[in-house]
């Protein structure tokens, strides 16, 4: 007596979290990683991936905060970001500036307001449904990062090529499920194996010390 299995039905897989474009990746990696006299630092990464839970479609940042207690004349203080996201203000303040002067945001005047915006943020957005030669690939960074707060611990480590590779590992992720493909025949494939000796190749450092990062 044979027992029918009937074959698994596709599971629709979507990503809970924020829009992440490809080509700030690559900026950060080609332009600034590798700058050994002025190298980015883990509290800009870490922040300029924080930024991108309070920007619109456009990439303009008119709110630092989810809490809808703050009023609006305070909805701007970088203070917001260390609030909720456990970070100490100076940290958050430095690189705030630092991404300023990198032109990663920029402070935007009107005649109304002023606010910030992610440079080439609507850009980037735009391009994907234009028919411009000229493409933009993006992925999505999980809600639950910031949710469970992992920036402060990343940025007590002071290793730059942390947060590249959680980038990395989220883009991956995005691949793997597909931007135009919504269903899975199983989301266990949805998966890829990070050794030891790829790790210790990605980040640069030794066993002894990614033992210790984790």
């Amino acid at each position: 007596m044979s027992v029918l299995i009937p074959p698994p039905k596709p599971q629709t897989l979507t990503i809970d979290g924020v829009k992440f474009f490809k080509k700030h990746l690559d900026k950060i990696v080609k332009y600034d990683l590798e700058l050994s006299y002025n190298p980015i630092t883990t509290s800009e990464i870490s922040l300029f991936m924080i930024l991108h839970l309070y920007t619109d479609e456009m990439g303009q940042l008119r709110s630092l905060t989810k809490d809808p207690a703050v009023s609006e004349r305070k909805q701007l203080c970088i203070s917001n970001i260390s609030t909720e996201h456990e970070l100490t203000y100076e940290t958050v303040k430095k690189a705030f500036d630092k991404l300023l002067e990198r032109n990663y945001i920029a402070e935007v005047h009107t005649e109304q307001d002023m606010h910030y915006e992610i440079v080439d943020y609507g850009k980037y957005n735009n391009l994907i449904t234009s028919y411009s030669e000229e493409k933009s690939s993006y992925f999505h960074i999980p809600m639950a990062l910031f949710q469970e707060k992992i920036f402060g611990q990343l940025i007590k480590q002071r290793y730059q090529r942390g947060p590249i590779l959680l980038l990395k590992l989220c883009e991956y992720i995005q691949r793997q499920i597909g931007t135009n493909r919504r269903t899975v025949e199983d989301v266990e494939l949805v998966k890829g194996d990070r050794t030891m000796s790829y790790l210790k190749k990605t980040l640069n450092t030794t066993s002894k010390k990614l033992l210790i990062y984790h």
